[in-house]
């Protein structure tokens, strides 16, 4: 299973190599093995249940020049990444992703999973297992489950109200009961708004297209040096001209633990490397294991 209380502990400071190490693993594997049947789950505090509802948000991809700026198995918990409220603060504008222009929307994109794993860490927390989570589209998160009680589950539902998402109500979020324990699906739709107050504003740090390699071994040299086991390259699966830019799509899949996924987010936002996440599946494997398949989204300069 995920668990997700680990964020603090997985963001690393520059000359800095502190870990958590996982210690309560085998208890919790067993506990959450039982009461599953033999399913596998990892402890990210997420969503438990059947199959995905489709939730389709259409983006559009016409450029326009800016309209707002202003010049532990994953036993490893998230929980300590951002204890604060994720409500209105000095420098954000509440403005949804589709309404937002283009270069605002680079920006957005590249803090997008940033925010869902802090978010994740602030509200879901211990006795929350998943064994799936999935962020899509820079607009859903979408989890499977199993909590220790149902109430543990309807608080953290409650908790995910009071930030800056929707949570679908049924079919697409609800407990169920599977006899041993309790089940659920937790579907949202993200609005986090466009946060000017963040030092790290990536249309700032957009390169020209001769510079995308270099990019790319960045990417990968922090994924290394993270525990990220690639198992392959980065592959290019598309490529968007919009305006004076290129948007390339590049999937890759990788194994490791769920605190050493959140600690290669984190160290990607601190260097300020502007690569957005536009898809993200992950799966719990075998012990502390989860798998994740990406496709990554980098926007370089069209000169």
């Amino acid at each position: 299973m995920l668990k997700i209380n680990l964020i603090k502990s997985k963001t690393r400071k520059k000359g800095s190599a502190q870990r958590s190490i996982p210690v309560k693993l085998i208890v919790l594997s067993t506990l959450i093995l039982i009461a599953l049947g033999g399913g596998i789950f990892f402890l990210v505090n997420s969503h438990g249940g059947k199959s995905k509802p489709v939730v389709k948000s259409p983006v559009s991809k016409d450029y326009q020049s800016s309209t707002h700026s202003p010049h532990k198995a994953i036993e490893d918990i998230v929980k300590e990444v951002n204890s604060q409220k994720s409500t209105s603060s000095p420098g954000l504008l509440d403005i949804a992703y589709n309404d937002m222009a283009f270069n605002e929307r680079i920006t957005y994109e590249v803090l997008h999973t940033k925010k869902v794993l802090e978010m994740l860490s602030r509200t879901f927390p211990e006795g929350i297992g998943l064994r799936k989570l999935e962020i899509s589209k820079f607009q859903t998160v979408y989890a499977v489950g199993l909590g220790d009680t149902k109430e543990i589950i309807g608080q953290t539902f409650n908790s995910l109200r009071k930030e800056r998402v929707e949570l679908l109500p049924k079919p697409y979020s609800f407990i169920t009961s599977d006899g041993k324990g309790y089940r659920f699906i937790v579907t949202l739709k993200t609005n986090f708004g466009l946060d000017f107050a963040d030092r790290f504003q990536a249309i700032d740090h957009l390169v020209s297209r001769e510079f995308l390699t270099d990019q790319l071994k960045k990417v990968e040299k922090i994924a290394l040096r993270d525990d990220i086991n690639l198992k392959s390259e980065p592959k290019q699966q598309d490529m968007e001209l919009v305006g004076g830019y290129r948007r390339y799509i590049y999937k890759f899949k990788a194994e490791c633990t769920y605190k050493d996924f959140v600690r290669f987010v984190m160290d990607l936002n601190s260097e300020q490397i502007p690569c957005a996440f536009k898809e993200i599946a992950i799966n719990a494997l075998v012990g502390s294991t989860i798998g994740v398949d990406v496709q990554m989204l980098i926007t370089v300069k069209n000169n």
